[in-house]
């Protein structure tokens, strides 16, 4: 059986009997709590970060239409919806990625 942990990203991480899975919520300290904690989650399989799965169950964010899901395009209608929010992350962020990893991939550095 999987034990499962739910902490907030900056909370005290309490000591407990090596859970297989974490699950850690808190868009964008999450990364930031489990790479601080990283050493105490040593008995820990998979450590799964959240990003936005809880405003959408919550329902605080809502997703994109079916079509637009299924045609691959729920990021243009999150940036539609958060432009301010989403706009760096997307137009800047995503291609400096893939170029960081095709250079990886391909020139090794």
């Amino acid at each position: 059986m999987i034990r499962i942990i739910a902490a907030l990203a900056g909370a005290a991480l309490l000591p407990l009997a090596a859970p297989a899975h974490a699950q850690v919520g808190g868009v964008p300290l999450e990364q930031q709590f489990v790479a601080r904690n990283l050493d105490r989650l040593t008995g820990v399989g998979v450590i799964k970060t959240s990003g936005g799965l809880f405003d959408f169950l919550s329902g605080s964010v809502i997703r994109a239409p079916r079509l637009v899901r299924m045609a691959g395009l729920e990021w243009l209608f999150r940036l539609l919806q958060e432009p301010r929010r989403l706009f760096r992350r997307y137009v800047y962020g995503i291609p400096r990625f893939f170029y960081a990893i095709v250079r990886l991939r391909f020139f090794g550095s």
